[in-house]
């Protein structure tokens, strides 16, 4: 058997219908015979617009409502309805590490489990690994948390300052100098 039949028929769903990056995803399972549902925000989202996957779901998956998205995402797995659920952005991805142990149970989820997320999905922690392990980065300061502690270095400009913890670029601010 090859790997293409091996998943031929598997139905599979893919959370955040609006981000662009889901329809490579929808394509490529679908090219392997799966049948892919796609969870969207609305109509209007990419992926519910697409001709590409077989299903699509109008419900709740916003960044702005996390709390309504996860008990939403959650209910859906629990219908028992898919044999994996496959998450292409941050937001979705925490919602599955975070419940993977409960939500395997119902489906493969196809996310890592929570404490190796947390560790991915925090950028000073993958700066500090890399720094420590010699791998290029970016050069990165830590515990610049002030103007006064942003003053006592010298910085290479222009520079990007990010909180650790985000979605996509949110939060981050870029400057060619000091002023």
């Amino acid at each position: 058997m090859n790997s293409i039949q091996k998943y031929k028929g598997k139905k599979v769903l893919i959370l955040e219908g609006y981000c662009k990056q889901c329809l490579p995803f929808i394509r490529g399972f679908r090219d392997f015979g799966c049948e892919v549902t796609v969870l969207c925000g609305s109509k209007w989202d990419c992926s519910y617009v697409s001709r590409l996957p077989k299903h699509k779901i109008v419900g709740v998956c916003d960044l702005h409502k996390p709390k309504e998205s996860e008990e939403y995402i959650v209910n859906l797995i629990k219908t028992g309805m898919y044999d994996l659920v496959f998450a292409p952005f941050d937001f979705s991805a925490r919602i599955l590490a975070n419940r993977k142990e409960e939500l395997s149970k119902y489906a493969y989820i196809f996310s890592n489990e929570k404490k190796v997320f947390n560790v991915g999905n925090d950028k000073e922690s993958v700066m500090k690994i890399c720094m420590e392990n010699d791998i290029r980065c970016n050069k990165t300061y830590f515990n610049m948390d002030s103007i006064e502690t942003i003053k006592q270095r010298v910085l290479d400009y222009p520079i990007l300052i990010k909180p650790s913890r985000i979605y996509g670029a949110r939060g981050a601010h870029y400057f060619d100098n000091f002023k």
